[in-house]
């Protein structure tokens, strides 16, 4: 401690109860703070006061007091310099540092470290070494930070457990900043146990947000998210700005966007230090990237500025480039891109010096997207094309990037290679992911590419070619690993939330309700899956399994709807059908005609008027969309829709309501289905006394099939579940909910309770043959690429040949006349979606009984 001279009594008091405060200043900061201003009060030794004021600057620290924390460290530097500590000042000068960085100032941080440095020795110096490493990664000087951290390898063995912890974190972030990331993953891991085997919570989360990052960037989207459930279980209490921040960075990566965007809302709002906060432009800058993957350009561009400005204050210019060229990506999008390619170009070069190749890459891809001169194309094209970033996201973009390349070269071949192989690794990287709704966020990172080649299809007019890249993209959007969920942790959430059932729809319960619903969620995007989903033909193998079908893929691009058909003798042509906000109008309005005709509630008035909205709206989606096709008068139809067609009650239209058709997301998928085993032979009928007409519907249908029926309050979760499983024609008469906001939580009503779409993936071998007597749960959301998520999604992707569901809601008291001409034509022989066309022509023509069958499709074969 220098030379302080010799001390009296009281002085020796009065550092013992200073280094007291000091010890105890980041567990107990509320105590620290009494002892060390009782020592500010009552002692004039500058050895004790200067111990004091270091105590109160960690304990405001701790509380997240900024102000008081740089006052107390200035008053310790400024007292040992008074009584020529020098030691001592130097060191009040390393955590004056640490003030300085946490309130954006990072320049004068730097400066405070080189001065106090050198006049350090043994433990100290190299505690101030490390300080110097995180604060130059901190200011965006990555490769600064690990050339001073690097050598220190060796030294920190003689530090305290908590202290080798902090260099190891550091450093692992600096690796993850320069695309090291299975460095960075490893570093962060050694940090992790020393944390724990110190008992330190919060230290220990904040690695584990690190860690987070580390497997978000190497793809390993289940790993990252696991790391999310390890901070859950640890007691740390409110989340920091900077902990927000991660977490919206981690969702991005996952395409779990709009929770990406609560994030990093959150992360703005925490106020955890003042606005001149360290962490404040990263909340900026990590909102900005939420608005752009969302997006939504014009709303990034305001956050981006604003992060790229507090950087530049701070003096961390690199920091600020990366903020930059979100801004720049984004405003690219609605300016002149000839005369952003130049500020393209010159902020690339500094991305990329200091290992910012990634943001260097997106930045060159977006320029070439939307410039339209060749010259300018090919040079940010080329620059994108040569990266060496290696995530996942950097190297689909690269795929791009060479795609787009070989098309202005008219290099065919090199152009659908890039491609194809661009989406083999899509469908390769997902089936490591057993979530399905990780997995249909993980589809969009492919669309840019597929959409590529189906535009190049499209503009010269080759439908072979346009069929077989639209049902890349497709399968690429499948829900590919349907294996069983089996999961304790997630069957008791599950349990949990039906318990909650009846308190939900009369508003009750509702935090409890949100809070299980997350976990839920949360839980089943770590559980891991016992296979990988059917095997899927070739496209050629699949056209030859079309048996005198008509196939129509749909398709949404450039603002219209094209449709590849696929006629009985394998002609192919591509219609261009008209324009999607029109014919999305039309959808809806069909959609608002069929749920207002099932509704007991209304005016003779109203109800003639939504029967002459049904009318006007189908024929002109059916001449729109089903005439221009040339559909052969004999031939079953299976169609593929695109978003703006994915819940239209298709049985409305005229032109399909008298032939048999079917709905499938894929067309290799149909095919796979077709060859599903039949399995057992077991038929299961289940009736909820909820619609009332559920029970009587339910004992019809097992009369007419003579199988096993559920009635009433046999009818609970598992005893459902345990029929579904093996059966080969199940029918579920009940309530049905689609969620838009949760399509894994669409559920039909059971006795105890919701049966979710997570329920029905726990089953080992579902339904042959569903029929969801329900409202809605023929939806599915569609999520880019046009992968879907739903009940109906769950059952196909998990094997199950047929789905008869609404797409809308249906009146209780017609559809069981509806279903039993159903059953009956489907044990007369007829396949499911010719027994729904049989039902449909023998079911009522009031326009309430056609606003039923209108409802019902046929989803799957």
């Amino acid at each position: 401690m220098g030379s302080p001279g010799p001390a009296s009594a009281a002085d020796g008091e009065h550092r013992t109860l200073a280094e007291e405060a000091e010890a105890s200043a980041s567990s107990d900061p509320e105590s620290a703070i009494q002892l060390a201003r009782l020592v500010v009060a009552r002692s004039e030794d500058p050895a004790a006061l200067t111990v004091a004021y270091r105590a109160l600057g960690v304990a405001e620290r701790t509380l997240r007091n900024p102000e008081a924390m740089e006052a107390a460290f200035v008053s310790a530097v400024d007292t040992a310099e008074r009584a020529g500590l020098h030691e001592e000042k130097a060191f009040g000068q390393v955590l004056l540092a640490s003030a300085q960085y946490i309130r954006g100032r990072l320049d004068e941080a730097l400066a405070s470290l080189d001065e106090a440095i050198p006049r350090l020795t043994g433990e100290r110096a190299l505690l101030a070494t490390i300080q110097l490493g995180i604060i130059k990664g901190m200011s965006g000087d990555f490769v600064g930070g690990l050339a001073v951290l690097d050598p220190l390898a060796g030294e920190i063995q003689t530090l305290p457990a908590v202290r080798q912890a902090v260099y190891h974190t550091n450093r692992g972030s600096n690796l993850l900043a320069t695309n090291r990331t299975r460095a960075a993953i490893d570093a962060f891991e050694r940090a992790l146990r020393l944390y724990e085997g110190e008992g330190e919570a919060h230290l220990a989360a904040n690695t584990l947000f690190n860690m987070a990052r580390g497997h978000a960037a190497a793809g390993e989207v289940v790993g990252a998210i696991r790391c999310f459930e390890r901070i859950d279980g640890l007691d740390i209490g409110p989340m920091r700005g900077l902990d927000w921040s991660d977490r919206a960075i981690v969702l991005l990566s996952a395409g779990l966007l709009s929770e990406a965007e609560e994030a990093a809302e959150a992360a703005r709002r925490a106020g955890a230090f003042d606005a001149g906060a360290a962490w404040l432009p990263v909340a900026s800058m990590v909102h900005a990237q939420t608005l752009e993957a969302m997006d939504d350009h014009e709303r990034a561009i305001e956050p981006a500025v604003a992060a790229a400005d507090q950087f530049a204050a701070q003096g961390r210019d690199n920091m600020a480039n990366l903020a930059m060229a979100i801004a720049l990506r984004c405003r690219a999008v609605s300016e002149d891109v000839a005369d952003l390619s130049a500020e393209a170009v010159e902020l690339g070069d500094r991305l990329r010096a200091w290992g910012a190749e990634a943001d260097a890459l997106a930045l060159d891809l977006a320029i070439a997207r939307q410039a339209s001169v060749p010259d300018v194309v090919r040079l940010h094209l080329r620059r994108a094309a040569e990266s060496d970033a290696g995530g996942i996201e950097e190297l689909m973009l690269r795929h791009e990037a060479e795609a787009r390349l070989a098309m202005l070269n008219g290099d065919t071949d090199r152009f659908r290679s890039a491609v194809e192989s661009g989406l083999d690794r899509i469908v390769e990287w997902k089936r490591s992911i057993g979530s399905s709704e990780l997995q249909a966020s993980a589809a969009r990172r492919g669309v840019p590419l597929a959409m590529l080649e189906i535009s190049d299809a499209i503009a010269v007019g080759d439908p072979a070619r346009a069929l077989g890249a639209i049902e890349r993209m497709r399968v690429m959007s499948l829900l590919s690993n349907a294996g069983t969920s089996q999961d304790p942790a997630l069957e008791r959430l599950l349990a949990e939330y039906r318990s909650l059932g009846g308190h939900i729809e009369r508003g009750d319960w509702r935090d409890d309700r949100v809070r299980i619903e997350r976990e839920i969620r949360e839980r089943a995007r770590i559980v891991e899956r016992s296979s990988t989903g059917p095997v899927l033909p070739d496209l050629s193998a699949m056209l030859a399994t079309l048996d005198g079908r008509t196939a129509v893929s749909f398709i949404d691009h450039g603002g219209a709807v094209h449709a590849v058909v696929t006629r009985p003798l394998g002609d192919v042509s591509l219609v261009e059908l008209g324009s999607v906000d029109a014919i999305q109008r039309e959808v809806d309005s069909v959609r608002v005609a069929v749920t207002r005709l099932s509704s007991p509630i209304g005016s003779s008035a109203s109800r003639q008027a939504f029967s002459a909205v049904l009318e006007a709206a189908s024929n002109s989606l059916s001449t729109d969309l089903i005439e221009p096709l040339g559909i052969p008068a004999e031939s079953a139809v299976l169609v593929v829709p695109s978003r703006s067609l994915g819940d239209l009650p298709w049985a409305a239209l005229p032109a399909l309501r008298d032939r048999p058709f079917s709905i499938t997301p894929s067309l290799r998928l149909w095919a796979s289905l077709l060859d599903r085993p039949g399995g057992h032979t077991r038929s299961v009928s289940v009736g909820f006394d909820d619609p009332p007409t559920a029970i009587e519907e339910a004992r019809m249908v097992a009369s007419l099939r003579r199988g096993v029926a559920l009635i009433g309050d046999e009818a609970d979760v598992a005893s459902v579940l345990s029929a579904l499983d093996g059966a080969a024609v199940a029918h579920l008469a009940c309530h049905g909910f689609f969620r838009a906001d949760n399509p894994l939580m669409s559920s039909v009503r059971m006795a105890d309770g919701p049966l979710t779409a997570y329920d029905l993936e726990r089953l080992d071998v579902p339904p042959r043959l569903i029929v969801l007597s329900a409202c809605e749960v023929a939806q599915s959301h569609r999520m880019s690429g046009d992968a879907l998520l739903g009940m109906s999604a769950t059952l196909m992707a998990a094997g199950t040949r047929s789905v008869i569901a609404a797409t809308t809601v249906v009146a209780d008291w017609a559809v069981p006349r509806f279903m039993e001409a159903f059953h009956r034509a489907h044990l007369a022989g007829s396949e499911p979606s010719a027994a729904l066309m049989s039902a449909r022509r023998v079911f009522g023509e009031t326009p309430e009984e056609r606003a039923v069958s209108a409802a019902f499709v046929c989803l799957g074969v």
